[in-house]
């Protein structure tokens, strides 16, 4: 299996209600076009940085927000972040290049007690799905442009299963999907899995899945689909059960956040 050094660290947070959220997301904006006007020589650990806001499955935001960023490496993500802490400290000072960062990082406006990281190692990324390039080619050619809703699951395995069990229906859900996606998952642009840990990669048993849609009409169409499939059993959906992991998952630990993006045309 190929082995990916990749390391993500996934951050929420709540703004102080004294910063009216409108303020707010053009600080992140300037935030984020200074970061890209800088990343080569001053955050060339950052691959990639994505912001969005938390929301719930009809679209409703819950005024919770969040950033995914992707580091090279772990030894990436700490040289980042000493960067940061130093800059940090002296105020700008001892690190002139940064003073703009201070200035615009979005921590600033959060309430503390709200502000939670985890960090997200890839798993089996090889076998992940991702059709944003093509899907994106198809809105380009048709006029429109659709905004993708995100889904953030987290779950633990069941203590009474198979770990072995497990990892091999993870492997078998991600080859039906892709075998079956024009039928059955045609709002799904991308899936990504990984297991959480701590800032030094150690796990802590939660797994992580990112599901992409279309668009929240799509996540929609699509949950709507399968549940009508599954009420009448008509046999649409009828291989999908016995391909599902969640057999495998404690359903006492599974928990699903939406997110819906801001400021996609920023990001990294």
């Amino acid at each position: 299996m190929r082995v990916v050094a990749v390391f993500t660290k996934y951050e929420t947070w709540k703004i102080k209600n004294k910063y009216p959220p409108v303020e707010s997301e053009k600080m992140v904006g300037e935030w984020l076009q200074y970061l890209s006007a800088n990343k080569d020589s001053l955050f060339s650990e950052l691959l990639r940085v994505k912001y969005y806001a938390q929301c719930t499955k009809d679209g409703d935001p819950t005024g919770v927000y969040a950033l995914i960023q992707e580091f090279g490496s772990k030894p990436d993500y700490f040289n980042h972040k000493e960067k940061l802490e130093l800059c940090a400290v002296s105020d700008g000072r001892e690190c002139s290049s940064f003073i703009d960062y201070i200035r615009l990082d979005p921590h600033s406006r959060a309430i503390p007690g709200t502000i939670e990281r985890v960090f997200l190692l890839h798993e089996k990324s090889d076998i992940w799905f991702d059709y944003t390039s093509s899907k994106l080619e198809t809105e380009k050619k048709n006029g429109v442009s659709l905004r993708r809703f995100l889904e953030y699951e987290t779950w633990r395995v069941d203590p009474a299963a198979s770990q072995e069990g497990y990892e091999n229906m993870i492997e078998t859900w991600f080859k039906y999907v892709a075998e079956n996606k024009e039928q059955l998952f045609k709002e799904w642009v991308s899936a990504g899995y990984y297991a959480q840990s701590n800032a030094n990669g150690v796990k802590n048993g939660v797994y992580v899945m990112l599901f992409e849609y279309d668009c929240i009409e799509g996540h929609h169409a699509y949950k709507s689909r399968k549940l009508y499939s599954y009420a009448m059993n008509d046999g649409i959906y009828a291989t999908y059960a016995k391909n599902d992991p969640y057999q495998f998952f404690d359903p006492a630990s599974v928990n699903i956040d939406c997110m819906q993006p801001l400021l996609p045309e920023l990001w990294i």
